[in-house]
């Protein structure tokens, strides 16, 4: 049997290379390329030719969330499986995908979609019955999955939004970021909106004295280039 070419799309890089490396340790994946929102893996389904036949897609990132990418996928006419991943159990979610004609929902968790992805390829139910919702959703207020789904985002910086940051600083714009991370333009004027947003701050020229006030870039390094400065964010496959 061929292995299953997949493509994941998870804005946090640690789930991102978690499910990586869970699948390349399977000899039934290849997983052919990854994206970290659903807006830059649109552009690459529209700007080239990705032969995959199956899509993990996590449901809470910032720019493009998963259900939203779902639905402009619908509308279009794709030969991949769709595979929507959380953490802890959106019973609305659930309700809109079936409505948009899927019901490949699973936790983001080895376990779950490594079992659910062989019956998801053969085209079968991957739940039983409702009560593996019912005991997810539990797990979910007793262990406080959803956290793990929103904190990344909502309350503490990532490694990205960092990296963006100190551009910023560095006063490089949004199409030099971009060419810098690996990213669509687009992507990045985005993540500069949000940044701004979820900081309550009025513009780029806050950020930056924010930034600076709070010790993430400081006077010498604006005026340094690292190595860095030039490669994509470590250990993370981003590809235009």
């Amino acid at each position: 049997m061929s292995n299953f070419r997949t493509v994941i799309v998870d804005d946090s890089p640690f789930d991102l290379l978690s499910i990586q490396e869970e699948l390349t340790t399977n000899s039934q994946f290849d997983v052919v390329d990854s994206f970290l929102n659903g807006a830059d893996f649109l552009q690459a389904l529209q700007e080239k030719k990705l032969d995959f036949d199956l899509l993990i897609m996590d449901y809470r990132m910032p720019i493009l969330s998963g259900l939203d990418t779902l639905k402009i996928i619908s509308t279009l006419e794709i030969n991949f499986k769709v595979l929507m991943v959380s953490h802890g159990y959106y019973k609305s979610l659930y309700q809109e995908m079936q409505l948009l004609g899927y019901r490949n929902y699973c936790r983001k968790e080895p376990s779950s979609y490594l079992n659910a992805i062989p019956k998801l390829m053969r085209g079968v139910s991957i739940y039983s019955d409702m009560e593996d919702f019912k005991i997810w959703e539990q797990l979910s207020e007793k262990l406080g999955l959803k956290q793990k789904d929103e904190s990344r985002w909502r309350y503490h910086l990532s490694p990205i939004e960092l990296k963006i940051i100190r551009f910023i600083c560095k006063g490089y714009n949004s199409k030099e970021i971009a060419l810098r991370m690996g990213y669509e333009t687009s992507s990045i004027e985005k993540y500069r909106g949000l940044i701004v947003k979820a900081l309550e701050l009025r513009g780029s020229g806050q950020l930056v004295s924010w930034a600076f006030a709070q010790g993430i870039v400081t006077p010498s390094s604006v005026f340094m280039e690292a190595p860095e400065d030039y490669m994509p964010i470590p250990n993370v496959d981003i590809k235009k």
